[in-house]
């Protein structure tokens, strides 16, 4: 119950829900009449095993996701869909690929199917972003899960709030940290090194590519919605499912 009420009380403040007291004089830029509804849109992919059905293919990218629902809330950018749940599987792009250990290529190589897909919905920005069309971040491996810790201290504030929410790491990822960009940075760094170092890279891929942690991504912002502040987004609509 702690952490349900937690939840709820960190979403008022990073979507800015509550109206404005006497005593508070600024006026609170997520929902003045100066906030901003955009169309968000960005590109990402996942790596599943061959063959992998529709369904499979859907959860991993729905586990996906749900880590940019982080990644945004922390950028200050709120969602229309629950926990990015709303993904469009017309625009899935399946790639067979053979996946080769660069350290011991000539180890059994197994198959995965790379599925790139795109994903957009409707969004609340500030008005510091108003004139902003894209914002750079990154969602992580669908099987995450199994490194919480690491990315706890990587890619999250690590304070008492992050800590907290440990178990639903997805909620304060935050890649913007210094040090998450310093990992990412890192991690692709050695992604790089292998692809190189495969015969055919159209056919291929680096098993410390499959493996990888972080995916860092551009989140595209589309034309602004709200009639160039002269009315207020629909909140009740924008936010209605969203948690």
């Amino acid at each position: 119950m702690r952490s349900l009420a937690l939840l709820a009380s960190l979403c008022l403040t990073a979507l800015a829900c509550s109206a404005p007291t006497d005593s508070d004089t600024s006026e609170d830029e997520i929902t003045s009449v100066s906030a901003r509804s955009r169309k968000l849109e960005f590109e990402a992919y996942v790596y599943v095993r061959s063959g992998a059905s529709d369904s499979e293919i859907l959860t991993a990218v729905r586990k996906q996701t749900q880590s940019a629902f982080g990644a945004l809330r922390t950028s200050n950018i709120g969602v229309n869909s629950r926990e990015l749940k709303d993904v469009d599987p017309t625009t899935f792009v399946k790639t067979s690929l053979e996946v080769v250990d660069v350290a011991n290529p000539a180890a059994a190589k197994a198959k995965v199917d790379k599925v790139r897909y795109r994903y957009t919905d409707d969004a609340v920005v500030p008005v510091s972003m108003s004139n902003r069309t894209a914002v750079p971040s990154a969602v992580l491996s669908s099987d995450y899960v199994s490194q919480n810790a690491r990315i706890l201290k990587e890619c999250t504030a690590n304070d008492s709030e992050a800590r907290e929410f440990a178990s639903s790491i997805w909620y304060v990822f935050e890649p913007s940290q210094r040090s998450c960009a310093d990992a990412m940075a890192k991690e692709q760094s050695t992604i790089e090194a292998d692809t190189r170092r495969l015969a055919d890279s159209k056919k291929q891929v680096a098993s410390s590519e499959v493996k990888r942690l972080y995916l860092p991504t551009t989140v595209k912002l589309g034309a602004d919605k709200t009639n160039k502040g002269q009315s207020y987004p629909e909140y009740d609509r924008l936010f209605s499912g969203g948690v």
